[in-house]
């Protein structure tokens, strides 16, 4: 005997995984692999940050603190899209898990386009652009509550895309400051870009993907979009360290050449000194043997 059972589904909020019915046994088993495969995402994320953010401590790097704090605002909100945020977090607060998504969205992406104005360091045209995306982005996060929630999801999208080109457009102008980029740094930077232009395309052509690219594409963006801006960082870093040390290299080269030229003039001006006091007392000893010859 057979039956139809019609079910009427409503998401309330933000969702990207279609509903599905599953014995107790089947969600049993999707419950501990999704919880397995959620602590070894956190736990490794959280433990690069630790050492990246303790690595720009240690070595004094505003940079890497700043993108540090990026990484970290960035993993909140992933933690807001996949439930977690909301399972250890703020489990005592749905109304705020309601909005949650949308909101860190916004602000991830806004953060994108200030840690983007502070790393660029220089006034013009692009330093502009950066610091009005940043203000645009948190002006229109406003309207999530009057928007619909896919129009809202579509704009925090298109916001945090171009808050990441801003963000490889800083990277591209850091390489354009190094005589001789690494071949391991430019290849970051080209995968990065490939794996953001896969993404978009991606998402504009409506490409259907298995349930478990769904599932993961944003732990899976986030990884990789992540460790690539943090070698990428890194290498900077230490590139702009190697220009100091070798700029100060030089500076003690110059100044010792200084040095060893006031050395000489001094040295110089000593002998000149004695061999002056040397002819005026030849010329006293000339002068008084005149005398005496000269006397009757």
């Amino acid at each position: 005997r057979s039956s139809d059972l019609l079910i009427q589904y409503h998401s309330s909020g933000a969702t990207f995984l279609k509903p599905e019915i599953l014995a107790e046994g089947e969600w049993q088993k999707w419950y501990r692999q999704d919880l397995i495969s959620s602590v070894g995402f956190y736990s490794i994320s959280l433990t690069l940050l630790v050492f990246f953010m303790l690595f720009g401590v240690v070595a004094a790097e505003r940079q890497v603190v700043l993108y540090g704090c990026l990484f970290l605002f960035g993993l909140l909100w992933v933690s807001s899209q996949d439930g977690i945020g909301f399972q250890v977090l703020w489990p005592d607060f749905p109304r705020w898990n309601h909005w949650a998504s949308y909101v860190l969205l916004y602000c991830f992406a806004a953060c994108n386009f200030v840690v983007a104005f502070m790393s660029y360091g220089k006034k013009n045209v692009f330093s502009g652009l950066l610091l009005w995306g940043g203000i645009s982005t948190v002006l229109s996060g406003f309207a999530v509550m009057v928007l619909p929630f896919s129009l809202m999801a579509n704009l925090g999208a298109l916001w945090l895309l171009l808050g990441v080109v801003g963000q490889m457009a800083i990277f591209v102008g850091w390489f354009n400051g190094i005589n001789r980029p690494g071949r391991f740094a430019v290849g970051t930077l080209v995968a990065l870009g490939g794996v953001l232009v896969l993404l978009l395309t991606v998402n504009l052509a409506g490409v259907s993907l298995p349930d478990f690219a769904h599932q993961y594409s944003v732990h899976l963006a986030y990884c990789v979009c992540s460790l690539a801006s943090m070698l990428l960082i890194l290498n900077h870093v230490l590139q702009m360290r190697k220009q100091r040390e070798a700029a100060l290299q030089q500076a003690l080269l110059a100044a010792q050449e200084e040095a060893s030229l006031n050395k000489a003039l001094a040295q110089a001006e000593q002998n000149y000194q004695r061999v002056s006091h040397l002819a005026n007392q030849h010329q006293m000893q000339l002068a008084t043997a005149s005398h005496d010859i000269r006397q009757p």
